[in-house]
């Protein structure tokens, strides 16, 4: 009799849990210059979804979804590509200070669309609407929510339109990671938060741009973790979620002598 393998822990966790792409939204709005605008919303949904229950409910990572900008495959050839159970794709066409988005949940296993809904409002509500579609599709793939992610949909509020559509042009900026790019998402944020000081997630873009100033040497190490460290500490004080959530500078530690970087968590989605 051949002898049992057990399969690692790790493994077995790994297996258990149901595995989601976001695919890029779509511009519909046919201009080069929206494109910040529907990275942007594939970056946050992707963050949303990834928040419902990290131990049952794995989200792919932005990088990986990305390559499918623009593609032309089937949702069973990118599902398989990508080892998941399910796609969400989504469109976005802006009015002005009007956007409309299309979002559909697919099955991939039989390319079946198990929930679509359309929007129509004003982009302070878009992370009303966020929230809407996180918990549909919750709902859908029966993913219980996490107590905190339970809590925080909740109490989901509207954001000044100003203040995220800069936010948004400030981590477009941010993925590209030259040293102009990162200078000028700095920019952006300031500007978000200028228009709504209430804004955590600006601050933690803040953050995040000196962090990688410093991470692709654009920085010295004490002037980058020091302003690193001090958006962070503003951005949790306003919403403590983001401790455990999106902002890796938060969990910056720094040794008393040298001021190098000792630890620092990974920001967004891990999966």
């Amino acid at each position: 009799m051949l002898p049992v393998k057990e399969i690692p822990a790790e493994k077995r966790v790994a297996s258990e849990k149901t595995l989601l792409a976001v695919l890029p939204f779509q511009n519909l709005s046919g201009a080069r210059t929206q494109e910040y605008f529907s990275d942007g919303l594939t970056e946050e949904m992707i963050t949303q979804l990834s928040q419902l229950n990290p131990e049952k409910l794995g989200v792919i990572a932005r990088t990986s979804a990305m390559r499918y900008k623009g593609s032309n495959k089937s949702a069973r050839r990118i599902g398989q590509e990508l080892g998941v159970a399910y796609l969400l794709e989504s469109s976005v066409r802006r009015a002005g200070r009007r956007v409309r988005i299309t979002a559909q949940l697919i099955q991939v296993g039989d390319q079946t669309q198990l929930w679509a809904r359309k929007y129509e409002r004003g982009i302070g509500d878009i992370l009303a609407i966020q929230s809407d579609v996180a918990t549909a599709i919750a709902s859908e793939i029966k993913i219980k929510l996490a107590p905190q992610a339970e809590a925080r949909l909740e109490r989901i509020s509207t954001v000044e339109p100003r203040a995220y559509e800069a936010f948004l042009r400030g981590r477009y900026l941010w993925n590209q990671r030259t040293g102009k790019a990162l200078h000028n998402s700095l920019r952006e944020f300031e500007k978000s938060i200028k228009h709504d000081p209430g804004y955590a997630s600006a601050y933690a873009g803040m953050a995040d741009s000196y962090l990688s100033l410093l991470d692709d040497a654009y920085m010295p190490t004490r002037a980058a973790t020091t302003q690193a460290r001090q958006w962070a500490e503003k951005a949790i004080t306003i919403d403590r979620d983001l401790r455990n959530r999106t902002l890796r500078s938060a969990m910056l530690t720094f040794t008393s002598t040298s001021g190098q970087t000792r630890s620092a968590s990974s920001s967004g989605p891990s999966h």
